[in-house]
């Protein structure tokens, strides 16, 4: 049967510190590495319109529970960059999406490794309950309303245990927020597409503006 659509799955995840290795502070932002649970759950799919890649229906599914325990580079932004870039917090976890897809795409040129060898997630350092996975909706909804906005970019190793990826990212974090920044600069799109933050209904259409001076700040 010739169908115009495909399936993409709709997934909940969370990402859990569970012991912090090393830390260097930079005038930008925190960075870290260290031991991390990684859980998630394909909660529905979607269906997507071949050409207009526009959503054209959906269902919900019932799958297990992956977790698993690796390891993870993660950075934190301080309140005071965030409120030079932005006043929205809504503006702000766009961009910060874009940055995190951006640098999850551009870390395999570093690491020499393929892309589905690390996992990314945009969460903060004082997560819900363990265990407790969301979809990238809810968890928008929950950074929007928290009492404290810690926003935190996680790059972790999609390997169980990790196999050192996590550990060279944090050494390389400023060379890949630098390239991360010249790929914005030289990127024609205007809004976002897949070769920069991601395509532009999924990260918004102020996403990569936002993304650039968040980079811009992270590496003054």
């Amino acid at each position: 049967m010739n169908v115009d659509y495909f399936t993409d799955a709709v997934s909940a995840k969370g990402v859990w510190i569970l012991q912090r290795f090393e830390g260097r502070d930079q005038p930008g932002y925190v960075a870290e590495q260290g031991e991390v649970l990684v859980a998630e759950k394909v909660v529905g799919f979607k269906k997507i319109k071949l050409g207009t890649m526009e959503n054209v229906g959906s269902g919900e599914v019932d799958l297990p529970q992956q977790e698993m325990q690796t390891t993870s580079a993660w950075l934190t932004v301080p309140p005071t960059i965030l409120a030079r870039v932005s006043p929205s917090r809504e503006e702000l976890i766009d961009g910060l999406r874009a940055v995190t897809y951006l640098l999850h795409h551009l870390a395999p040129i570093f690491l020499l490794c393929d892309v589905r060898d690390l996992g990314s997630w945009l969460g903060d350092t004082t997560p819900a309950e363990a265990g407790a996975v969301a979809t990238r909706e809810s968890t928008k909804t929950r950074l929007m309303n928290a009492a404290e906005f810690n926003p935190t970019i996680y790059l972790y190793d999609s390997h169980a245990g990790g196999i050192g990826l996590a550990e060279r990212l944090f050494e390389i974090l400023p060379d890949l927020l630098r390239r991360g920044l010249e790929t914005l600069s030289t990127c024609p799109c205007a809004f976002g597409c897949p070769s920069c933050v991601g395509p532009v209904n999924e990260v918004g259409r102020r996403a990569k503006p936002i993304a650039a001076r968040l980079l811009r700040e992270l590496i003054a």
